[in-house]
Parts: C-alpha cells; structure tokens; sequence
C-alpha cells in the first residue's frame, strides 16, 4: 500500500485507467503486483511490487521534459537534466545529517509532521479521504488484473 500511496502522490491526479497483473509466485497468496495506471492529469504511473524479492528496495524514477530523477531512498537520488548525468546527486544520509535509518529514509520526520498536526489540529496531506483512495486504487489493481 505504501508504493500505492507514493505512486499516487507523484502523479498528483485522479486514477482514470488501470491495466495490472497480480500472481502468486511460489506461494498460495497474491506476492507479484504490476500495474500502469493513468491519471487525469496526463500522467503515467508504473508501479513494480513484489512480496517475496530478496530484499525490500523502494526505487522511484520520475520523467518530465528534459529532466529525470533516480530515486533510492535508503542511498541516494539522482538527477539528470537536458542529458547531463548526475547533475545534482543526493545523499540519503548527508541530506539528512544522520546515519540513522529512522532518520535517514524519513520515519522520524514524517512521525514529527502527524503529531504537529495532531497537536495543532491541523489536517495532514495523508487523511483517511485520501488513504480511501489509495485502497480503491488497490482494488482496482486486483480487479484488472489479466
């Protein structure tokens, strides 16, 4: 659900379209997602998820006109403009100025921005309307999968 959620705030648009595969893969549950999901606002979302992989790795790349963004959040983003490579290269740790996963791949923040809302009352970007949304998308994948 998380990559779900990420994916739809990247677009920043409304689901229109779905075409997905979801397998069992050496198991008796659903562990393979794949899906390509169109928003209304022209963008193109590919979301790659699977359960039983050697590892838990989050890669995000993101494409416009003329720049691309490579995106691993336990190391390092980087960042190609006009066809110059690594043009800016983030470091997860020195961006965050901790070595500490908790810190570095963005709990602790994110944990320090919901309870600053809860203590000012103030909503969150993540609400449950929006957590609604992600969990149609979810069952959008389930229901076009081929």
């Amino acid at each position: 659900m998380h990559a779900v959620d990420t994916l739809r705030w990247l677009a920043g648009g409304e689901v229109t379209r779905v075409a997905s595969s979801v397998r069992k893969v050496h198991c008796d549950f659903d562990d393979s997602f794949t899906a390509l999901v169109q928003f209304d606002n022209g963008c193109v979302g590919v979301l790659l998820a699977n359960w039983r992989a050697g590892a838990r790795v989050h890669q995000f790349e993101l494409h416009t006109d003329g720049a691309s963004a490579f995106i691993n959040g336990d190391y390092e983003s980087v960042i190609h403009i006009n066809g110059e490579e690594f043009v800016e290269r983030l470091d997860a740790q020195q961006f965050a100025d901790s070595d500490e996963h908790y810190r570095y791949y963005g709990f602790f923040d994110e944990n320090r921005y919901f309870i600053d809302c809860v203590k000012s009352g103030t909503q969150p970007i993540a609400s449950f309307e929006d957590a609604i949304k992600t969990m149609e998308l979810v069952e959008e994948i389930y229901r076009q999968a081929w």
